[in-house]
């Protein structure tokens, strides 16, 4: 990509994100040169940048208008320069980005924002998946996403598809009906829901299939109508493991509202607050005995890394809580959200506390210290004989 330019206008030298995924979707060159061909497995590299889409004409699925589409099998990676930098804006006009039916896609390292979901009842502003997609996030953020009235699913839709979610932030989505944050099923470890709105499920919510949370912090999000302010299951299977489920409200925006439905716990959880689960259900979990500022900081903040996080309270409730080796602490959960290694017992949510390094001694204070260990043995020794 050689341009922010919002085109695909074939031959003039410019390299255009529009350009550069039709030539993926197409496995050739569509471009007239400006971009290179796509040839099965194809990676977009996304300089840093804000792509704002302008080219009218919503609901479209060919990758010329609305939504950027993709729409490969062969799988398509599209890579960001920085989460932080590396921003596709969908003008509030369109869903940010579409993945069909049967293609593979992978997003890393970049944001989606401003998307408006107005097609179907789970809409997906952000992005949204076809039945049979296969899609992979990786360090991008989901926010400022909305719905169209009657719609479901601001931040991320779908139904039918395989998800799956690390390390990423979705924050300030407001859904018109349902799922603030999402509304499909999948797994996501490693990170923060938060601040999202939604009638059912102010978080997220699930309408079918398995959603199984990992570590993951879901805090801040609301309801309008009470019930599931940070997540709710309608109907399928909604499953969470050392995750921070808090600090989530009904609609008046201060009522504690966390657990809407039936759900399920994996265990290592930290659940409502003031000692009330707030709907959660609760497994070999901890109950937040006060208030959600003793256990992280409540504003969503940049803590290092490529997505803001809420950063945990030193000694908090949070705190070196899952063994090592239990519940995939140290083995299959090895980071946090921003990259902090999990070493030894782990902390519950997307945030994992720096280890305090060791000071290390300079040459010179090492000799005086092996000097130091040497005299006093040879001290014993003398009184031992």
């Amino acid at each position: 990509m050689t341009t922010t330019d919002d085109n695909l206008t074939a031959g003039d030298d410019d390299c255009t994100l529009w350009e550069a995924i039709a030539n993926a979707n197409a496995d050739s060159d569509t471009t007239g040169g400006d971009c290179a061909a796509g040839s099965g497995v194809d990676t977009v590299m996304v300089p840093a940048g804000t792509y704002t889409l302008t080219l009218s004409g919503a609901g479209e699925d060919g990758n010329l208008s609305g939504d950027l589409d993709l729409t490969d099998a062969d799988a398509t990676t599209i890579q960001g320069e920085d989460t932080r930098t590396t921003l596709i804006d969908g003008d509030a006009a369109d869903t940010v980005i579409d993945v069909a039916g049967g293609a593979v896609a992978v997003l890393n390292d970049l944001t989606l924002q401003d998307g408006f979901g107005s097609r179907g009842e789970v809409a997906g502003g952000g992005l949204f998946g076809n039945s049979g997609s296969d899609i992979t996030l990786r360090r991008v953020r989901i926010t400022g996403n909305t719905t169209s009235s009657g719609r479901d699913a601001a931040g991320i839709g779908g139904d039918g598809l395989t998800l799956t979610i690390d390390e990423c932030l979705i924050d300030n989505n407001i859904a018109a009906e349902d799922g603030g944050g999402l509304e499909l099923g999948g797994t996501i470890t490693n990170t923060t829901i938060s601040n999202n709105v939604g009638r059912v499920g102010g978080g997220l919510r699930l309408l079918s299939g398995t959603l199984t949370l990992v570590n993951v912090t879901v805090t801040g999000n609301r309801t309008t109508n009470g019930v599931g302010g940070g997540l709710a299951r309608s109907a399928g299977t909604l499953e969470y493991q050392g995750s921070i489920i808090a600090s989530n409200v009904g609609p008046d925006g201060t009522s504690p509202q966390d657990c809407g439905g039936v759900v399920s716990s994996l265990g290592g959880n930290l659940l409502g607050q003031n000692g009330d689960p707030q709907g959660c259900m609760v497994g070999m979990d901890t109950v937040l005995d006060g208030d959600i500022s003793t256990a992280i900081d409540v504003t969503l903040a940049d803590n290092g890394g490529p997505t803001d996080t809420h950063a945990l309270v030193t000694d908090g409730p949070a705190v070196d809580q899952i063994p090592d080796g239990m519940l995939g602490c140290g083995t299959t959960i090895i980071s946090d959200q921003i990259g902090t290694s999990r070493l030894g017992t782990c902390d519950i949510g997307a945030f994992e506390i720096p280890p305090v390094p060791i000071p290390m001694l300079p040459e010179w204070g090492l000799t005086l210290l092996l000097l130091g260990v040497g005299v006093v043995g040879f001290v014993v020794l003398r009184r031992a004989a």
